[in-house]
């Protein structure tokens, strides 16, 4: 994640594979737990443990590492999945129903600059920061034969709003 300069972020954010296999939610009923492949040749996993409920669920599977950071309201988890090494996309999760979102590809298909960016050999779609309990910065990094000499721009994701370009002091 780009920027966590806020204590929020600090505290509910990880990188996976790290030093750490679990991440406590804000609220302090859920926690994401990371489990590594017994292999090399395997994915690792994401799962939800909620405190309530014995059963653990399925969020994520990846093969290089993530970057995960909890909404402050405990409601959503942007997952930002470093899949490549010339790509990577942002993945939000509505904890309460299940609902998986694939940020990139939707921002793709609503939003022109985008697209362009994501056109290119190297394009990096990763969640920032959260600034709210329902909106997310997104940083899109790009260079190829559309963006020759690199790009960074940066949008808002708000939930059930869609995405906007952002505001130079939201950076």
């Amino acid at each position: 994640m780009l920027g966590l300069a806020s204590s929020h972020a600090e505290s509910f954010s990880a990188t996976f594979p790290g030093t750490s296999a679990e991440l406590p939610s804000p609220d302090g009923r859920m926690r994401i737990v990371n489990r590594d492949p017994e292999d090399n040749e395997g994915k690792h996993t994401l799962l939800l443990k909620e405190a309530t409920v014995p059963k653990e669920r399925l969020l994520h599977e990846y093969r290089r590492h993530v970057s995960v950071a909890w909404s402050p309201s405990s409601k959503y988890l942007a997952i930002t999945d470093y899949a490549e090494s010339t790509d990577a996309t942002c993945f939000l999760y509505d904890v309460q129903s299940g609902a998986k979102i694939d940020l990139g590809k939707e921002a793709e298909r609503s939003n022109k600059t985008i697209a362009s960016l994501m056109g290119n050999e190297h394009a990096y779609f990763t969640c920032a920061r959260w600034q709210s309990a329902s909106r997310i910065l997104i940083k899109v990094n790009a260079w190829g034969r559309n963006s020759p000499s690199g790009k960074d721009e940066f949008f808002e994701y708000t939930v059930g709003d869609g995405f906007k370009r952002a505001a130079a002091g939201a950076r």
